[in-house]
């Protein structure tokens, strides 16, 4: 089992593609191996509406729901792509959770700390 325990500090909603949308810290457990991920970003890679250019109807992205996140550690983390994909996921799941108690005002509930675990 994979236990990512994120920590959202910082959310900026109105982030552009390539743009931060999110600074947090990530506690991570994959199997008894363990790192403990400090002043992680999230970078906006692409909207959803970039990837699915015939969307029906025509719609403006709504953040996070249509946002695809690049998480950067700045550690080697980053040179694993599946874990690197799990932290991805478990930002955006940790976002979600976020927009529904807060929704979607930075101003309210950070931090916000949210469990995501994955079974095998």
């Amino acid at each position: 089992m994979t236990t990512f325990i994120i920590t959202l500090r910082d959310v900026f909603p109105d982030a552009a593609e390539g743009e931060v949308c999110v600074k947090y810290d990530a506690a991570v457990d994959a199997d008894g191996v363990k790192w403990n991920l400090t002043d992680v970003v999230g970078i906006v890679a692409a909207y959803r509406q970039d990837l699915e250019p015939d969307c029906f109807p025509a719609s403006t992205p709504v953040f996070p729901v249509d946002v695809f996140l690049l998480p950067v550690t700045g550690t080697d983390f980053d040179d694993d792509a599946a874990m690197r994909e799990l932290l991805s996921d478990a930002t955006w799941t940790a976002l979600m959770q976020w927009t529904g108690v807060a929704n979607g005002d930075p101003s309210i509930g950070l931090p916000f700390t949210v469990t995501v675990e994955y079974h095998e």
